[in-house]
């Protein structure tokens, strides 16, 4: 039964001439290759898609990392500068800043993932850079108010508590136990405010504020000890200024409570929310990279499959074409040997198919 089926195959195949079969194998073989390169471009397509997309989110990831660590250096040199003010940090603060401001103008706000967080990112940037410029201002005030309220009437202390000393003429006065308690708690309050200031220790402002206390306590009773009138104006101007220096320190506390709170409430708290905000970008990103990952692996394996597919398929047609085609050129020729050789060793009674000759000659 496929004895007859391949026959009949066969014999259809035979019908078409001979040129044309061998054409039609060229024509598998062409047909073949048109398939698997539309099959392959169609694929690049997406993988070239798929891979612009990974390749887009790497250059976003990378200009985030870039603000962030920008935002991150900013806040360590503000918080140097406020620490240690000087005009080489503060211009280094200034150019940073216009990096900033220039990573986000020019290439965030032109990068496709991230042009539409831009303006996010500027706010909380904007709102950043402007607590410095209030930061600073402050700063500023915090020091005139140390220079004029604290360290002016310690000065001036200093200069009274002198005068008062070479006004006591006799070592054996009252006044001197009096005195020296006073002049030692100017000396420790004055180193404590110092400390304060520079380290905005609470423990030093304690006792700074003791010590300043201790201070308008012996100061009445050096002047009910007091024997003469050079001490007695002296001590009254030595109590006019430790007022005065009591309430230059409350202020100027005051003043770096401010700084305290405006540091962590806006310089501090946008760069958390600044980065809070690259954070939230990142992991957007990172999921849009892993989706364009999966689709480009993904693509990557069905056009491989079908590829494989098809090339097994068509390899199949084409050799059986190319069997029957041999089959059909192959028997007619066996056919004519076989009728040859007959008639050479003179059998000319062969009936030849398909023919109503008596004979093949």
């Amino acid at each position: 039964m496929a004895a007859q089926g391949r026959t009949g195959i066969v014999g259809l195949v035979r019908a078409i001439p001979i040129r044309w079969r061998i054409l039609s194998i060229a024509a598998l073989n062409s047909a073949v290759v048109l398939v698997l390169a539309g099959l392959i471009w169609s694929g690049s397509q997406v993988l070239s898609s798929a891979w612009d997309d990974v390749r887009q989110v790497r250059q976003s990831d990378q200009i985030l990392a870039l603000l962030e660590s920008e935002t991150g250096r900013l806040q360590n040199l503000i918080h140097r500068y406020i620490n240690q003010p000087s005009p080489d940090l503060f211009a280094e603060i200034l150019l940073l800043r216009e990096a900033v401001l220039g990573t986000l103008n020019s290439r965030a706000s032109n990068d496709p993932i991230l042009s539409g967080s831009v303006a996010e990112l500027e706010r909380v940037t904007e709102r950043f850079l402007s607590g410095f410029g209030e930061l600073r201002a402050l700063q500023t005030t915090i020091a005139r108010t140390y220079e004029d309220q604290v360290l002016n009437p310690a000065k001036d202390m200093a200069g009274l508590y002198s005068i008062i000393e070479g006004a006591t003429g006799q070592r054996d006065a009252l006044i001197w136990p009096a005195l020296g308690k006073s002049r030692e708690a100017f000396t420790a309050m004055l180193v404590a405010a110092n400390a304060y200031y520079l380290s905005l220790a609470s423990a030093s402002a304690e006792d700074a504020r003791r010590n300043t206390e201790t201070i308008e306590k012996t100061v009445p009773e050096m002047a009910e000890l007091a024997d003469n009138d050079l001490q007695r104006l002296a001590l009254q101007r030595l109590q006019a200024r430790t007022l005065a220096l009591r309430e230059g320190f409350a202020k100027l506390s005051e003043q770096l409570a401010s700084r305290t709170e405006l540091l962590r409430n806006t310089i501090d708290a946008s760069q958390a929310e600044a980065i809070g905000a690259i954070d939230t970008l990142s992991v957007k990103m990172r999921q849009r990279e892993q989706k364009a990952q999966a689709t480009f692996d993904r693509t990557l394996s069905s056009i491989s499959r079908k590829v494989l597919s098809i090339a097994v398929i068509f390899l199949g047609i084409i050799l059986s074409a190319g069997v029957i085609i041999a089959l059909s050129i192959r028997l007619p020729l066996q056919q004519i040997m076989a009728s040859m050789h007959a008639i050479t060793t003179g059998d000319y009674d062969r009936r030849v198919q398909g023919t109503n000759a008596k004979d093949e000659v």
